[in-house]
């Protein structure tokens, strides 16, 4: 594959998630939210039906879906590099900064900290 052609589909895939962005409030705050987003934009058959989901396609075009892992990094580059179409709840912003935090650390051989983290979170002792 060429690198033009690499570069193409990440632009491709920003601009829809900004897209996706500035018309969703919910989208800043939900990754999940986002995906299904992109996906209904990226022609898949998504339908919605009170509180389900179902999700059709053919299982031959399953690799013309969108990556969901880029799906969040390019959204994490707008929001976080760009400054642009930010979270709305301020749970959703500490999530994310303490998440981001926490495997840093644990990235940066402080394991300990990742364990504390859980034993807290889940009364593990």
């Amino acid at each position: 594959m060429k690198s033009e052609t690499i570069l193409g589909k990440h632009l491709n895939m920003k601009e829809l998630v900004r897209e996706c962005l500035k018309e969703s409030i919910r989208c800043r705050n939900d990754d999940k939210f986002l995906i299904i987003e992109i996906m209904k934009k990226s022609n898949v058959d998504v339908q919605e039906n009170g509180n389900e989901i179902t999700i059709k396609m053919q299982l031959d075009n399953l690799f013309d879906i969108p990556n969901t892992e880029t799906i969040r990094r390019v959204r994490q580059e707008i929001q976080n590099t760009e400054k642009q179409y930010l979270p709305t709840d301020p749970k959703v912003l500490t999530a994310r900064r303490f998440k981001e935090d926490v495997i840093y650390n644990y990235y940066a051989n402080d394991q300990w900290l990742l364990t504390e983290y859980t034993n807290r979170k889940y009364g593990v002792k």
